[in-house]
């Protein structure tokens, strides 16, 4: 609210523009709030999504008493379909194309903290494995 003088010092109400404005920011902030919230469940939802795919294409989506991690001559080397028979237990093959020891490492630590019931890592080894 302005307040206005004028020559014979009556004093009149005049709305100003700044009340005109309250509710079209009100209504911008929640717009922009319920943009934010519909950005933030897509992305948890697509992230959610993609994780159990990712799972399901290095076959650690399960729980599996043996593990296999190496690169990508163990994909080729290693048939796990082979190994559950012979074991009779599930068989997770967690390989990435030219990882070295240190990527071994973090995929051992990755599938540890989310599966506890592994008894066996069978761990592919080579003169590659260990470079820088």
């Amino acid at each position: 609210m302005m307040v206005v003088l004028d020559a014979s010092t009556r004093v009149s109400a005049m709305p100003s523009a700044d009340s005109k404005r309250h509710p079209a920011v009100r209504r911008f902030l929640a717009r922009a709030a319920l943009f934010v919230a519909i950005l933030l469940l897509l992305d948890y939802a697509l992230g959610a999504v993609l994780t159990y795919g990712l799972k399901r294409y290095f076959g650690i989506h399960g729980n599996a008493p043996v593990l296999c991690v190496g690169h990508s001559r163990m994909v080729l080397g290693t048939d796990a379909e082979i190994l559950e028979q012979a074991l009779g237990v599930p068989v997770a093959k967690y390989t990435i194309r030219g990882a070295n020891a240190a990527d071994r490492f973090a995929m051992i630590r990755h599938f540890l903290t989310e599966h506890l019931d592994v008894r066996v890592i069978l761990y592919d080894v080579e003169s590659t494995s260990f470079y820088g």
